[in-house]
């Protein structure tokens, strides 16, 4: 639960009542003896949302490539050629 609601931040607010917002603010703690493999699990329980990170990153880098082209060609286009112009 306190992946997701870092991952939700603050775009989205509880309305409980009127004049009574709450972010999606969750604080949490792990208590365990060292070495009881608490970095382990919590980098377990996060991998998914790491994973869907990255997909994203790599989706948007590939979504800017295109629209960085398409607006050189549409810069392009707009150019006046030639003297006369």
């Amino acid at each position: 639960l306190s992946i997701f609601a870092g991952a939700i931040g603050n775009a989205v607010r509880v309305i409980v009542k009127h004049g009574w917002i709450e972010p999606s603010c969750l604080w949490t703690g792990v208590v365990a003896l060292p070495g009881s493999m608490k970095s382990q699990t919590q980098a377990a329980a996060a991998a998914p949302m790491h994973d869907a990170q990255r997909s994203a990153d790599a989706d948007h880098g590939i979504a800017l490539t295109e629209y960085q082209s398409a607006k050189a060609e549409h810069e392009a286009a707009k150019k006046p050629r030639g003297k006369g112009v």
